[in-house]
């Protein structure tokens, strides 16, 4: 079980509904491929008729959708599938596949596929890595907006994106 909890963080309306979650979580693993599925025990991350009911998404030029609403109703029950592989395709250099899925139970058109395909290698004690990562995610509801009055500005976070990072274990 895992619960994701953020102190103080509430939606923006009243009564300011949290993001809280609970899930359940099975995994199996052979050899070097992963699968886990998650189940969300209470609303996912606040998801419900009073939070995101009839919200109809953000455009790219930062006004709001007026067509195609999300419905209504809990989204306990929405789950995850996870599934990653890392093979070795050259001495010292990894090569990790990651695929996920996530339902959004009662809202259709928030749920979405990602990815990730990526390359690491270690240099001594630190890891370096690269990767791409991406989603099907519908960009006007996955869409960043400033909290600048009046501000019309988005960030689609549903794009295509690169990663580069560097690990080290202790």
């Amino acid at each position: 079980m895992q619960y994701y909890w953020y102190p103080r963080a509430r939606y923006n309306i009243d009564p300011g509904d949290r993001y809280n979650t609970a899930e359940v979580y099975v995994g199996v693993r052979y050899d070097q491929f992963t699968a886990k599925y998650s189940y969300a025990l209470t609303n996912l991350f606040g998801m419900k008729t009073g939070t995101i009911g009839g919200y109809c998404g953000i455009g790219a030029d930062g006004s709001a959708a007026t067509t195609n609403c999300l419905g209504t109703g809990s989204s306990r029950g929405s789950g995850y599938l996870d599934l990653a592989g890392t093979l070795d395709v050259a001495v010292g250099v990894s090569l990790g596949l990651h695929y996920g899925r996530q339902y959004v139970r009662s809202y259709a058109p928030l749920s979405y596929a990602d990815y990730k395909i990526g390359l690491t290698r270690p240099f001594g004690a630190v890891s370096l890595g690269a990767a791409v990562v991406g989603t099907d995610a519908e960009s006007r509801f996955y869409r960043y907006t400033p909290t600048t009055a009046g501000s019309q500005e988005t960030e689609n976070v549903a794009r295509l994106g690169f990663v580069l990072s560097a690990s080290r274990t202790f």
